[in-house]
């Protein structure tokens, strides 16, 4: 008999040629293959040379660390990375959120369209901007396609001719797109739907720095692109965010908006307009010049990473992939399992502090049950809802991603 093939009626046979189930233990086993043997290894840690980062931070103090120099540096050193004409180093990406929906022109009320699969700063900048976050379906990532046939679906054109109204006739004026774990969005398709309906764009690159499509960085697509340089990033300042940016308008709003919006005098203190000190700290700003030196070296790293990951785990679990072609920043390797929380358990048991991915927003009570569509548009918040984010959620399991590792 040749055991190559079976009849489907050779029933006896299913055993003999279905290979054994791979078990929880199997897939830890091959995820402790690819790390070091030190416990315990967190989510994210954090790649900086010492040495490195205590020279720019002798040197922030040294010219004094009131007067910007190093913020300057770094924000010189992100254009150049990015491409982007114009940026705005801030104390955190939610505050660089916040000044860059203001400064595009988002107003009181505006609803915003925000992916429920991403970190809940995405939509609580938009609530702090006085708009409401209309979340959608999509993971890891919104669809331009499904973006083009919900828009038409369930909004109609704004009596002014400027964005959409929904059926509660609230403006929708915005949509953030969010890059999630790294992994790009369909950026030029969402950007040729906005336009369509007359929608600015603003992109969350939070966990996408050094992401590129074709060659074009992440962030530089829309109107206004913001990043995150929290702890657990690619290049981590302690707190940081930046506002990047090829309008000088927009550009020179979110300066002002972040920066309190003083008049430059010799020795008067006054100040334009109602604004925020959302400005970022030169010792932050020295922490990131340290890591900026090595940001090629970082990428290649991380990179390896998701490689051994793949080889280890080969066949055993499925691996989140970007939607369309792009150089990734491999920012978190990402599986897919059926059995999240059991998967978890046992990795943290080991001292292997992998997580799940983000809770969908629309799931959280404060914007799930928020009163009179202040804080979200609610039809969008009910049971069943989200079907692709809700599947993501439940299955996606993020691997410890450091670069060091």
């Amino acid at each position: 008999m040749d055991l190559l093939f079976k009849s489907s009626n050779e029933d006896k046979w299913d055993s003999f040629y279905d290979p054994p189930p791979v078990t929880t233990d199997d897939i830890v086993e091959a995820i402790e293959s690819v790390l070091p043997k030190r416990r315990p290894i967190e989510h994210h840690e954090p790649f900086i040379d010492k040495k490195k980062a205590t020279v720019e931070i002798a040197n922030c103090l040294a010219y004094g660390i009131e007067k910007y120099k190093q913020v300057e540096q770094f924000e010189e050193w992100l254009s150049k990375f990015t491409g982007a004409e114009y940026v705005l180093a801030t104390n955190t990406g939610t505050a660089a959120l916040h000044v860059a929906l203001l400064a595009a022109g988002v107003k009181h009320r505006d609803e915003v369209i925000v992916p429920t699969s991403t970190f809940v700063a995405t939509a609580n900048a938009v609530s702090q901007a006085g708009a409401v976050p209309h979340f959608i379906d999509g993971a890891p990532t919104i669809d331009p396609v499904h973006l083009k046939e919900y828009i038409e679906r369930e909004t109609k054109p704004a009596d002014d001719g400027k964005g959409r109204i929904n059926r509660d006739h609230q403006k929708l004026t915005a949509i953030i797109v969010v890059h999630l774990l790294g992994y790009p969005a369909d950026i030029v398709g969402i950007c040729n739907v906005a336009k369509e309906f007359g929608l600015i764009v603003i992109e969350d690159a939070s966990q996408a720095l050094g992401t590129k499509i074709n060659g074009k960085h992440i962030g530089t697509f829309g109107w206004v692109g913001t990043f995150s340089f929290n702890n657990n990033k690619i290049v981590a300042t302690s707190g940081g965010g930046a506002v990047i940016t090829n309008s000088c308008n927009i550009h020179y709003d979110a300066r002002q908006l972040a920066s309190t919006a003083r008049k430059p005098h010799q020795w008067l203190v006054e100040h334009e307009s109602m604004s925020y000190n959302y400005r970022m700290g030169s010792i932050n700003a020295a922490l990131g010049l340290a890591q900026a030196q090595d940001i090629k070296k970082t990428l290649a790293l991380k990179q390896g990473l998701s490689l051994r990951y793949r080889k280890a785990l080969k066949g055993m679990v499925e691996f989140v992939e970007p939607s369309i072609e792009c150089e990734p920043n491999y920012w978190l390797t990402t599986i897919l399992v059926n059995n999240r929380d059991e998967l978890l358990e046992a990795l943290h048991k080991k001292g292997i502090r992998a997580r799940a991915s983000f809770t969908p927003l629309h799931l959280l009570p404060f914007y799930k049950y928020s009163l009179g569509g202040l804080y979200s548009y609610q039809y969008n918040s009910q049971e069943g809802q989200m079907p692709k984010a809700l599947q993501f959620f439940s299955r996606a399991v993020c691997l410890p991603s450091g670069a060091g590792l």
